[in-house]
């Protein structure tokens, strides 16, 4: 009889956690996180009160300051991308917190197993940060986006938008960082 109700379970469990229906899920995810994400645009982007050679040195200055190492820049493109071990530039703490608040939505959105992971090393967070001139100003979009190669492996199609509250702390960071590697306006 136990061997029976143990086939019973397992049955059940694979059953309902096929890679097909993961990968349902977990879009239904990555949907949910780029909708809040898109909805709060404005703290990608900003205007400093710098020229662009400046502010690209202060942007890779930031990049170093918050331990995210640079894979690319290119001045002429005016772009610089950075690669690095998740949570980075998140604190341990903070990621504690964008685990309390995103595992319960997860689970609302797609079912009771999705959680985001204790140490997300497994993962990557992309950076990619573009300067724009303009004038004595110049205009700089940072867009974060993830990647998981240990998952992708699995067959799984991991979401590449970033938590919500993981991209709103991570360019409140990068914003306070840049703003002391400016010079100072006057």
């Amino acid at each position: 009889m136990n061997k029976i109700l143990l086939l019973i379970v397992i049955s059940t469990l694979t059953g309902c956690m096929t890679i097909d229906g993961m990968n349902a899920d977990l879009s239904k995810i990555d949907q949910a996180w780029e909708i809040d994400n898109q909805a709060a645009i404005a703290q990608r982007s900003h205007v400093v009160n710098a020229d662009y050679n400046t502010t690209f040195r202060a942007v890779e200055k930031t990049l170093l300051d918050l331990n995210m190492s640079i894979a690319k820049s290119s001045t002429e493109k005016g772009f610089i991308t950075s690669k690095n071990a998740a949570p980075t530039p998140l604190t341990r703490e903070q990621w504690q917190l964008v685990q309390e608040v995103e595992n319960p939505r997860m689970q609302r959105v797609a079912g009771w197993m999705y959680v985001l992971e204790d140490d997300p090393k497994d993962q990557f967070v992309n950076a990619k940060i573009s300067i724009k001139s303009a004038g004595n100003q110049s205009t700089v979009n940072v867009d974060y986006y993830i990647n998981a190669p240990k998952y992708d492996d699995m067959g799984l199609i991991t979401p590449k938008n970033v938590p919500p509250l993981a991209e709103k702390l991570a360019c409140e960071a990068f914003w306070n960082q840049l703003s002391k590697n400016l010079p100072a306006t006057k």
